[in-house]
């Protein structure tokens, strides 16, 4: 299967991307393939200025963005890395949406029968850090607006199917043993999702 990472975290030593790297790490030891597309590595552009968005209204989209379609297009499971930044993602990784995932590659609209998802058949895993303690967001209805925002409003609306979201709590804790938890169950998850190719 055809993994791609979207990742967005400026911190190369951050937890984020302690996952990033197991998770690259586990999906090929499971003999599966792996792309990983590091936003602030890339130096993405998050947003359209004028000329750019009247040329997506009619279709015409640069060289960069058909090749992220390209991958996503390839893609049998996508997973998504980012904190959470004011109860959402970071800029960068909102702008890779609204950039990308346009009108006719991923959405269209028909007459007739409305929305038509042109994603289908695609997973999706997400993984989020937040400071937060998870009880207080649970309380505080922020988890179901994290939840949601991602499952149904971006990748639902596509078509996409997210099997699984971890976020996990208090994730700028200095506790050794609670972010190697955090590592492993991870780790878990690819191999959940993506189990070892049987060799011959």
């Amino acid at each position: 299967m055809n993994h791609l990472i979207i990742y967005a975290h400026p911190n190369p030593n951050s937890l984020s991307h302690a996952y990033l790297e197991v998770m690259k790490e586990q999906t090929r030891a499971n003999g599966h393939n792996v792309i990983v597309r590091d936003l602030y590595q890339m130096n993405f552009k998050p947003v359209d200025y004028a000329a750019d968005f009247e040329k997506s209204r009619r279709g015409e989209y640069p060289e960069e963005i058909l090749t992220e379609q390209e991958f996503l297009q390839k893609a049998d499971l996508i997973s998504l890395i980012y904190p959470v930044w004011w109860g959402s993602m970071p800029a960068i990784m909102k702008g890779y949406f609204d950039r990308v995932f346009t009108r006719g590659f991923a959405f269209d609209y028909h007459p007739e029968k409305g929305l038509l998802k042109l994603m289908k058949g695609k997973k999706a895993l997400v993984i989020n850090n937040m400071g937060d303690s998870r009880k207080h967001s649970d309380q505080s209805g922020m988890t179901d607006s994290i939840l949601n925002f991602i499952r149904s409003g971006v990748f639902g609306f596509c078509g996409i199917e997210t099997v699984d979201h971890m976020l996990f709590g208090n994730a700028t804790t200095r506790d050794k043993i609670v972010r190697i938890e955090y590592i492993e169950q991870v780790r878990k998850l690819i191999s959940k999702h993506l189990p070892a190719m049987a060799t011959v």
